[in-house]
């Protein structure tokens, strides 16, 4: 995920445990229970899109999430629904946030056209989707065009997150992460940022070939450094964690999953991380027990 140039042309918001294990929030019993979700599906478009197939599994992915929205949404009848969901591009550096608002469905604005009557609930909701996908598939085609592009995950989350996307403090906001993984930068920009808001690359190779790469992860503090942000009503998801060198070490999964597993449970984020090798049909079903109520 190595950053390069703006993403200026993406007229978008700058809107990862391993498999069945869970980074666990603090118990909180007094907790209220939340009725309506605020859905956000993080992208990360860096170079990984280029792996063959990639991009259009993306699509598909996110489509999936559209679907189980659209489900969650028949309980409320449409019109009584308060959910949101909106794409988020990972941030990079200096680039300026701007909305789309083709690429939100807020379930509180489902009303379209002159006649209330006549443009409210399911077929709102149809027209609203079909915008969406013509949107998503334009973003997508712009990503093709513009490569390597970085995706800031640290900084969605530390920053990004809390000021602009945490707005209604009764909804639970729950992330979706699509990522490879790899918290990694170019030289010039890394020298630029704190320790321990990214993953040095030399220091995973390290960790490839240590006899035990957990130990030296403690040993050598490798862990990303925590946010001092309230994320309480934040759960994430994340999907596509690719393996890129899996032939050198076995562990490879586990080994970038760990960063992120420890970073959200430093935080008191529950997140449960899935690598690429699943099929869309069984991440619809991660998707769809994520945003179960």
């Amino acid at each position: 995920m190595k950053l390069s140039k703006n993403w200026w042309l993406l007229p978008v918001a700058l809107l990862f445990t391993t498999c069945g294990q869970r980074s666990q929030r603090p118990e909180n019993s007094g907790m209220a229970i939340t009725t309506f979700q605020n859905v956000i599906v993080l992208l990360d478009l860096s170079d990984r899109i280029t792996e063959a197939g990639q991009l259009e599994k993306d699509q598909e992915i996110i489509k999936a999430v559209l679907d189980v929205f659209q489900d969650n949404q028949k309980r409320f009848g449409f019109i009584n629904s308060k959910d949101r969901l909106r794409v988020a591009i990972a941030p990079e550096p200096g680039v300026t946030a701007i909305a789309n608002d083709r690429l939100t469905l807020d379930m509180s604005t489902t009303v379209k056209g002159k006649k209330v009557s006549q443009s409210k609930g399911k077929p709102a909701f149809d027209e609203m989707r079909e915008e969406f996908e013509v949107e998503l598939s334009d973003l997508y085609a712009k990503a093709a065009e513009n490569l390597n592009t970085g995706a800031d995950l640290y900084t969605f989350f530390c920053t990004t997150l809390p000021v602009s996307f945490l707005e209604d403090s009764d909804k639970i906001t729950k992330v979706i992460v699509l990522t490879d993984g790899y918290l990694y930068f170019n030289k010039k920009f890394q020298k630029k940022r704190p320790s321990g808001t990214y993953m040095d690359e030399s220091q995973v190779a390290k960790q490839r070939k240590a006899k035990d790469w957990e130990v030296y992860f403690d040993k050598h503090k490798l862990a990303l450094k925590a946010c001092n942000k309230d994320l309480d009503q934040v759960e994430v998801l994340i999907l596509e964690v690719a393996s890129k060198f899996q032939g050198q070490s076995v562990n490879e999964f586990d080994i970038v999953s760990h960063y992120w597993s420890e970073w959200f449970s430093a935080m008191g984020v529950e997140a449960s991380i899935y690598p690429q090798n699943h099929q869309v049909s069984s991440i619809k079903g991660y998707i769809k027990d994520f945003l179960e109520r």
